[in-house]
């Protein structure tokens, strides 16, 4: 087998030798720009003035801002198929904290290879055949100190890019899309992209050197140890499966060590059993465009069991150049298809049956009133009015806006579950439309439009709008897919706007109105107005759906579909405040994490089953619920049934993800869409043998976000012929529907748990016990202050859980050094809104220590007084206090939102069932606080939380 002994020393100055393969650039920096390159080794352009200082090894590149950009010839340096880029890094002036780009190596156009540091995470690898398509591996966000220097690499490969810090892999993505062919030249600097990087900022970089191969872990670990590695070179195998066919498709990657840089190599590929034996198929490949080599071997005949799959890589002479294998199973046959697990229809608890009546277009569900004509004219939540006006259809010509008339409810079905509602009307004698409404236990309406221009309608627009009382509509929370950044908050004077998007939702602290949609197909998009507004109107709020935007000759049928819902979708659990996660203290529930537990990651199967079945028992006797994490739209590439039936299940376009502790297991989680009824069936049927074997009580469901997909049956076409793809709401929902209802018909007392940072999508979200957020903020510059990226106002539209349904718990997400620090004032402000915390990533000192002196005096049984509406306890608007009105006394949660002040709590004695006042205690600090009076009198630091037992 071919090796080859990289050094890291320096290059000498005046050797213009190019280096030797498979480094093919290699740029010292003492005291010149020029490189040992196997292409052109002095920059093509130099932009900025050059200066050199003292380096990782002798001199390094000054870049940055008004500092030097350099270009160099691509030829003979970077492949678009394969490579890597080692280099080391030395911040002067910035920390990784700051929102700002650092673009170290860029070519661009034809193609697309970066490798840079994104402005609000860490280091990534991009590859893409344009700007437009491409794929990453990414690193968490870093935070380092100026002068320090760090080892910074990544690879690509036509099947996996990834990315490393220090030596270590910090990301991984598979199947990049690869480039026809790159750029005629790449940068070397540190250059931002599109966010102004005030003041300006610099950085030392020093030793880079690319290869034509993606070098492995080890030798990039060597590299960041400053020691010389071996090159061995590999192949990676990819293997798929096609079930009706029985055939194998092995795809062997040879990345760097075939075509012109290994002529005349070819591959034999054998399939043998685990146990032992000789191959059951072979075959050969000679062929390897863009370094891939393509087989297929038949299984269809091949028993079940354990197999191997082993490439040998070979030179002309037939000596072996790298050789791989992977692990193949064939498993069973698809016992799980077509099963009926969770899909009774029957209402599930804690929901009652719809009632109908007594008019037409009257529904009543659980906490909530719909009445229909096409459309909602009245929604009522929780006793109160969220509309102030009917939904309207309207069709815009001019100046003129003309409603849909005429139309008038007729029930279609009627049932405990369902309900169906038919309507139609029109606008004009060309321009008629007709409406299905279908009405679920849990409060979901599901509309389909029907709109009939018949021989042409010219519209300037067409539009679905309300009105809801400003009581009402004060918060609003929409999924735009941009994790940190989703809108939530307080609809401010001016409103809120946005291209389409598929979930907004506005309400209050109590209740609200949910829209969504699962694709903007048939939508006609404008520059000029936006697809979804919601704006404030004296004392109204007026929501606008534009579903054409802009002048339109419409012309025969435009079908368009979309969902309504009110909030909360399900009652507040009277016990909710005694749920807790292990390890606190009196926990109710306990989170089974897939490392070291099960087999695969996300899947329903222990490693141990004896020792897992213990493992519940033990819980349950300590009244403990067991839940397994299980993915419900991902399933790990290790499992024997993905590799075997991935092609029926999987989304389009892919999805893979694979951060450390996933890696820790050793296969990515590989994404499939729920809209597809046999990946439902499998999972059903793999939860329900948990359930029977072990006994769990529900599973956590991780990443739950309605993630594009163009698979069958979520695509569709749009008017150019392009294929687009559905976010199937009604999928993801469906799917948890049926492990909702599984969990209660086999569990006394079943719980499910969703995660679902950044994205309270309520449709989704109805059939889970609980919900997750808050990782998101992993991606901000967060130390020990949540109010700097969590106001308050944030924290009630999408945090607060009571006006959504799910009982709300919160994901800390503090750095070591920030934990000690940040962990006081957040139970505080979590107690303030009264919310659960995990207990991780956090310090859980000052959460037990709330636990065990508030359990006592009754706190699950309190009486709830927020600050948002009164709590009995006023004081400066920056001081926002919320009190607990228990058995055994009465409890203040406090947070101060601005700069230090001595805040004066007026506490309305009556309103607190309190004889006197005679001071308090912060029980987060055990500190004596004085009373004047009905005055509690606090000191409090900038961002301080205080949680006061009140004497």
């Amino acid at each position: 087998m071919l090796c080859l002994l990289l050094s890291v020393g320096v290059a000498l100055p005046g050797v213009a030798a190019p280096p030797e393969p498979p480094l093919t650039f290699h740029a010292a920096f003492e005291g010149s720009v020029d490189a040992l390159s196997r292409g052109e080794g002095a920059p093509v352009t130099v932009e900025g003035p050059v200066e050199f200082r003292a380096g990782r090894l002798g001199q390094a590149l000054v870049c940055g801002d008004g500092a030097a950009t350099l270009r160099y010839a691509t030829e003979g340096v970077l492949r678009a198929t394969s490579g890597s880029v080692e280099m080391w890094v030395c911040p002067l002036d910035w920390t990784g904290q700051e929102d700002e780009f650092h673009v170290f190596l860029e070519a661009r156009d034809p193609g697309w290879l970066v490798f840079y540091r994104y402005y609000q995470g860490g280091i990534l690898t991009l590859l893409g055949a344009d700007p437009a398509t491409y794929r990453a591996a990414a690193g968490l966000r870093i935070d380092w100190k100026p002068g320090e220097w760090h080892h910074l690499a990544g690879t690509w490969r036509a099947k996996r890019l990834e990315v490393y810090i220090d030596g270590a892999r910090a990301g991984v993505v598979n199947d990049p899309p690869l480039p026809e062919r790159l750029a005629e030249t790449f940068r070397l600097g540190d250059d931002p992209w599109h966010v102004q990087r005030e003041p300006a900022k610099h950085t030392l970089i020093d030793e880079v050197k690319l290869y034509s191969v993606p070098l492995n872990a080890e030798a990039i670990a060597a590299a960041a140890r400053g020691e010389a590695f071996t090159y061995t070179p590999e192949v990676v195998l990819d293997l798929t499966v096609d079930p009706e066919a029985g055939e194998l498709h092995v795809a062997c990657d040879a990345a760097g060590v075939v075509g012109e840089l290994g002529t005349g190599r070819r591959a034999r590929v054998e399939l043998t059993p685990e146990a032992g034996g000789g191959p059951l198929a072979q075959a050969e490949i000679s062929d390897f465009p863009r370094d891939m080599g393509e087989t297929t071997l038949a299984v269809g005949e091949v028993p079940e069991g354990a197999y191997r799959v082993q490439a040998t890589l070979l030179d002309a002479a037939g000596g072996v150049v790298a050789e791989a294998s992977a692990p193949f199973t064939k498993p069973g046959p698809p016992v799980w298809s077509g099963n009926t697990l969770g899909m009774e229809d029957e209402v599930l608890p804690p929901w009652t049956p719809l009632k109908t009546g007594p008019a037409p277009g009257i529904v009543e569900c659980w906490g909530r009133e719909y009445e229909f004509s096409a459309f909602p004219d009245k929604i009522r939540s929780g006793g109160a009015d969220l509309l102030a006006s009917p939904v309207a259809l309207e069709a815009v010509l001019g100046e003129s806006a003309v409603p849909m008339r005429g139309a008038q409810p007729k029930v279609e079905q009627a049932g405990e579950t369902r309900c169906v509602l038919t309507a139609s009307g029109k606008f004009a004698a060309s321009l008629t439309a007709s409406v299905r409404q279908e009405i679920e236990y849990d409060g979901f309406v599901w509309t389909d439009l029907t709109v009939d221009a018949g021989y042409g309608a010219p519209l300037d627009e067409l539009r679905l709008t309300w009105t809801m009382p400003a009581a009402q509509a004060t918060l609003f929370h929409a999924d735009q897919l941009k994790w940190i950044g989703n809108p939530a908050g307080a609809l401010k004077p001016e409103g809120w706007s946005s291209e389409w998007t598929h979930f907004v939702w506005v309400g209050n602290e109590d209740r609200g109105l949910a829209w969504f949609a699962e694709s903007p197909r048939n939508w006609v998009a404008s520059a000029e107005k936006p697809a979804i507004e919601v704006k404030p109107e004296g004392d109204v709020v007026r929501v606008t759906l534009r579903l054409i935007a802009k002048q339109t000759d419409l012309q025969g049928r435009r079908e368009y579909a979309f969902g309504m819902m009110a909030t909360p979708a399900r009652p507040r659990p009277a016990d909710a405040r005694r749920w807790r996660m292990a390890a606190a203290p009196r926990a109710t529930f306990e989170i089974i994490w897939p490392n070291a537990n099960m087999k695969w990651y996300g899947y329903p199967e222990p490693i141990d089953g004896p020792a897992f079945a213990e493992r519940v028992k033990a819980a349950h006797e300590k009244g403990v619920q067991v839940v397994p994490y299980v993915n419900l739209n991902y399933c790990s590439g290790g499992a024997p049934e993905w590799l075997y039936y991935r092609s029926r299940w999987a989304s389009d376009p892919p999805r893979d993800v694979l951060p450390s502790d996933v890696a820790q297991m050793g296969h990515a989680s590989m994404g499939v869409c729920p809209a597809n009824r046999d990946w439902q069936d499998f999972i059903l049927y793999r939860i329900n043998e948990a359930i029977e074997k072990y006994g769990i009580d529900g599973i956590y469901i991780d990443c739950w976000c309605p993630y594009p997909c163009q698979a069958p049956p979520c695509g569709w076409t749009d008017a150019e012929g392009k294929a687009q793809p559905t976010r199937p709401l009604r999928a993801y929902r469906e799917i948890i529907r049926r492990v909702y209802a599984l969990c209660r018909e086999t569990r006394p007392t079943p719980l499910l748990m969703v995660h679902m940072s950044s994205e309270v999508v309520i449709p989704m979200l109805s059939f889970t016990d609980t919900l997750l957020d808050g990782e998101q903020f992993r991606s901000a510059a967060l130390k020990d202050d949540y109010l700097e990226f969590l106001p308050p106002d944030m924290f009630r539209a999408e945090f607060l859980g009571r006006n959504y349904g799910p009982v709300e718990f919160y994901l800390p997400e503090f750095g070591d050094e920030h934990k000690q620090a940040g962990s006081p004032n957040l139970a505080a402000y979590l107690l303030l809104h009264d919310v659960s915390a995990w207990l991780i990533w956090c310090d859980p000192a000052p959460f037990l220590r709330l636990h065990d002196t508030l359990d006592p005096l009754g706190i699950a049984e309190a009486e709830f007084l927020p600050y948002w509406k009164g709590s009995g306890a006023s004081t400066d608007a920056q001081v926002l206090a919320s009190a607990y009105v228990a058995e055994g006394g009465v409890v203040l949660a406090v947070m101060n939102t601005g700069e230090a002040t001595e805040a004066k709590l007026v506490l309305d004695l009556e309103r607190l069932k309190l004889a006197g006042l005679a001071g308090g205690t912060d029980l987060l600090r055990d500190e004596a606080l004085a009373a004047e009076g009905n005055t509690l009198i606090v000191p409090l630091a900038r961002h301080q939380g205080r949680v006061i037992q009140v004497r």
